[in-house]
């Protein structure tokens, strides 16, 4: 998704874990550690919000951990405001929305920003009637991302007015896009609990992926909580969150019915 080395480019899980990178900064070291071959680790992948700058947080940090301050005059220092942007992206992600998958019922639990946003991607994907519409309904950052992977494959952003078809999204028709909720468990729910709680599975269209036992909710929230999560059940959010929303069964629209 960015310009540069062209002999490696991100694989189907690293687009679908882009597209929730909006912070240009973050995202460019991201698409550069892609293009080199390194090794990312997880906690890089944690989205910022855009208007952090990175530089002056992982310097903040730097000058913590040597325990005195860097004396670099060309480098502006880390202000207050960006410090307690640090803080609130480790916050936000702890405020969790939970409830029944429309795929078996499965229970699905998500940061409710990361949670609103992948509604947002499933809801515009399915829905609209043109690019245009796509590109305003949207997530910030998602079509212009989307742009630069049709890019570099040699290919074009359709026109405003063409008519809209998301098999034509990078990894859409192969199921790595939008993300996928019971994947994107795996990178935060901490390992015991996913142990205690959940099972490992694996698709053949997206790969792995965690299976919670929705008979175990009240469980699996109290072990959440222990450990400084908020929780608050959200059906209707989590069922936005998938395919099967805007194209349900007769099971599926009788249950959407009721959490209505």
């Amino acid at each position: 998704m960015a310009l540069g080395n062209k002999n490696r480019r991100p694989l189907a899980e690293q687009l679908q874990r882009l597209a929730t990178i909006t912070n240009p900064q973050q995202r460019q070291g991201l698409m550069a550690a892609i293009e080199s071959g390194e090794e990312i680790p997880e906690h890089a992948w944690t989205p910022l919000p855009p208007h952090v700058n990175c530089d002056a947080i992982f310097r903040d940090v730097r000058e913590r951990v040597a325990g005195c301050p860097e004396r670099d005059n060309e480098a502006a220092p880390c202000s207050g405001r960006e410090r307690r942007d640090a803080n609130a992206v480790q916050d936000e992600h702890r405020d969790l929305a939970y409830g029944r998958s429309l795929y078996e019922g499965e229970l699905v639990i998500l940061p409710r920003k990361e949670a609103v946003r992948i509604a947002a991607m499933y809801r515009a994907a399915a829905t609209a009637r043109t690019w245009g519409e796509f590109k305003v309904m949207a997530p910030p950052g998602v079509y212009e991302q989307i742009g630069e992977v049709l890019e570099e494959n040699e290919e074009t952003l359709p026109e405003d007015d063409e008519p809209f078809d998301h098999n034509h999204i990078p990894g859409c028709a192969d199921g790595d896009w939008p993300p996928w909720p019971q994947q994107e468990m795996l990178r935060w729910i901490p390992r015991d609990i996913q142990v205690a709680f959940g099972t490992r599975g694996f698709s053949a269209v997206s790969g792995e992926c965690l299976t919670l036992d929705a008979a175990r909710t009240e469980e699996i929230v109290r072990a959440l909580e222990a450990r400084g999560f908020r929780c608050t059940e959200e059906n209707d959010l989590i069922a936005r969150c998938g395919w099967r929303y805007y194209e349900p069964s007769e099971e599926e629209e009788s249950f959407r019915t009721a959490e209505e």
